[in-house]
């Protein structure tokens, strides 16, 4: 077994790997499964897949005093075969430490979704970890998030807690780096680079198949000897997997997630000046998003209605109408809302706390700001032509705030489904 540094010379190695015996090339016969499977069969694939049953990310069952390697994985039949195969061939077949790094999109919750497969796709390969990109942020709004001017270079830490993302990964065997943090590593690992093209809402079991065929290449480059490095850098992550074809993997990736924690404090913060039980809603009803309010809204209180709002609780409405300074449009909503009977007044952070405390935030900060007080409602309502309002709808549900059965989206985003979605975890 290969000793591995990762932030220091004394740090144990956080992954078995299989014996050197096992590792090489797969029968013939199973690797002709995994081609196909990897092609034409991965959702069947990964419909049986690994599970990692004693890792439950954030809030759940203690660690199992092991990390998981590829053999560990409780499988069935075939899907047990290819898996199993296709992990030691990334995992074991490599036989040297492998990092992925990757690019987010521009908007909150694209951003996230761009975590989320990143960190999926390196649990379901059994790679050493992943290299977080900077985030996204705009230091103006001109309404519209097209026309906006975006900082792409903004530290992940003013969203993401990285120190709890890494407490919560280590269980699994993932190391989570800081880009600021890589050159040094890389540099001192001698990493071979390597490149995965996008390809929207791919499949995990082709997505692995394709790493192992990067990662072989790449070490086809070095003496037989020699075990580098590898680096794999995937150009864009939003929308790049099938969630359905992982599995549990999503869910996990998602649940590993943690957010800065004054961010999180000052959603607290927030929940906490409400008083009592609210229902939620993202209105996403601003100009960019293509609705005329007075089309929206008729649809948005018959959903509120068929989930039983009504004028007995308050309403927090998370909207980028305040975002832009657009507060006669804001009160024009509240206004459709009380008259409607699905709220008793309509809440925002700017009207529950004092300015001082969001001053100084950047325009996604405010953003989580509203998301994390949305886990909080009773019940919720958003729009399917929304990144924001899916991850909101799940990242409750994640977080114990309430099950999908209080929660309803609008209908216009569809097609995003497979690759928005973070489903329940199954057995």
């Amino acid at each position: 077994m290969r000793e591995r540094a990762f932030l220091g010379s004394d740090a144990k190695p956080n992954r078995r790997r299989p014996p050197r015996s096992s590792r090489g090339a797969l029968p013939p016969a199973i690797a002709a499964v995994a081609l196909v499977a990897a092609a034409a069969a991965a959702v069947a694939v990964w419909a049986a897949a690994a599970r990692l049953r004693g890792w439950h990310g954030a809030g759940g069952a203690a660690a199992p005093a092991a990390p998981m390697a590829c053999a560990d994985r409780p499988l069935r039949g075939k899907g047990y075969e290819v898996s199993f195969g296709l992990c030691n061939q990334v995992n074991g077949h490599v036989n040297a430490l492998a990092f992925a790094g990757y690019e987010v999109s521009f908007g909150l919750c694209n951003q996230v979704n761009g975590h989320v497969n990143a960190l999926a796709f390196a649990l379901a390969g059994g790679l050493d970890g992943v290299v977080l990109p900077p985030a996204w942020s705009r230091p103006s709004l001109n309404h519209s998030v097209w026309q906006d001017v975006w900082n792409k270079t903004t530290p992940v830490a003013t969203l993401l807690d990285v120190a709890e993302m890494r407490r919560r990964l280590e269980p699994a065997g993932l190391e989570v780096l800081q880009l600021t943090e890589w050159g040094g590593l890389g540099a001192r690992h001698g990493c071979a680079f390597g490149e995965l093209p996008f390809l929207p809402l791919e499949s995990f079991g082709h997505a692995l198949w394709r790493l192992r065929v990067e990662l072989d290449a790449t070490r086809s480059k070095f003496a037989a000897d020699y075990e580098p490095c590898y680096y794999i850098q995937q150009i864009r992550q939003f929308w790049a997997h099938d969630f359905t074809s992982g599995h549990n993997f999503p869910h996990l990736a998602a649940r590993s997630l943690a957010f800065n924690s004054t961010v999180e404090a000052l959603a607290e913060e927030v929940a906490a000046a409400i008083g009592g039980a609210f229902n939620g809603a993202h209105m996403r009803i601003e100009i960019d998003m293509g609705l005329k309010a007075e089309q929206a809204m008729p649809e948005y209180i018959a959903e509120m209605r068929r989930l039983g709002f009504n004028a007995s609780a308050p309403l927090y409405a998370a909207s980028g109408l305040l975002t832009y300074n657009d507060t006669r449009a804001f009160r024009r909503m509240e206004a459709a809302l009380k008259t409607a009977g699905v709220c008793s007044r309509v809440l925002a952070k700017e009207f529950l706390i004092s300015p001082d405390r969001l001053a100084g935030l950047h325009s996604e900060q405010l953003a989580l700001v509203d998301l994390l007080v949305l886990t909080r409602s009773a019940r919720l309502v958003g729009h399917k032509a929304s990144t924001f309002s899916y991850f909101a709808r799940d990242l409750r549900a994640l977080r114990g705030g309430g099950d999908w059965g209080t929660a309803g989206l609008l209908p216009g985003g569809d097609t995003w489904e497979t690759g928005t979605v973070i489903r329940p975890a199954s057995d």
